[in-house]
């Protein structure tokens, strides 16, 4: 049975980063502590766009390769979680362009997440995540961070590296886009009604 988690990004405001990435850049066995430390959230953050767990943890290896090899680029403008967040995003991003036509996300589901085990939260976001995934790239991973990580706007632009003004833009069309992508399907707009309710009801 799969755990849907919230996940808020969390400031490690007791570590020093430019201590911690120092260390990171001269010992394999420091850099492995700093694996560690980062390890959950950022598959957390990958599990929600892709909804599945092995393919998350094989990201999440990806991501951390990645830094491992770039860590040294790292201008240190901006905290340490948001620019691994990026790396996180070029890599589902570009996994899903050689993966979208070869992956039948709804059989996988099925296969994943047996009917008998569904909550009521877990088969709504099935279908939510049925339908962020129809979104762009840039806007399933401003709904994933604002939604399941709870990310602030300023946080959401630090990962896409935009401006505030960009990322809040970049939100508000996503959603749209969200909406758009419910609405024509009749299906599931219902089923979402019965689950949470019509908002417009009174009483």
């Amino acid at each position: 049975m799969y755990i849907l988690w919230i996940y808020p990004i969390i400031y490690k405001m007791e570590i020093d980063e430019n201590d911690l990435i120092d260390k990171a850049l001269k010992s394999r066995e420091a850099f492995e502590k700093f694996v560690h430390l980062y390890y959950g959230e950022v598959l957390n953050y990958i599990y929600r766009r892709t909804f599945d767990r092995n393919v998350s943890e094989d990201l999440t290896q990806e991501t951390f390769l990645k830094v491992f090899n770039n860590l040294h680029s790292f201008k240190r403008k901006c905290p340490l979680i948001f620019w691994i967040l990026r790396i996180a995003t070029n890599v589902v991003n570009n996994y899903y362009r050689k993966e979208i036509r070869n992956i039948k996300q709804k059989e996988k589901l099925k296969n994943n997440l047996p009917v008998e085990d569904i909550t009521q939260e877990e088969s709504s976001y099935k279908i939510l995540h049925e339908h962020i995934k129809n979104l762009k790239p840039a806007y399933q991973t401003v709904i994933i961070l604002r939604f399941f990580s709870n990310a602030s706007n300023e946080e959401i632009a630090a990962v896409l590296n935009k401006t505030p003004v960009a990322a809040r833009r970049t939100f508000y069309r996503a959603l749209d886009a969200l909406k758009k992508d419910i609405e024509e399907s009749v299906t599931d707009l219902e089923i979402l009604r019965l689950i949470y309710g019509d908002k417009n009801e009174k009483g």
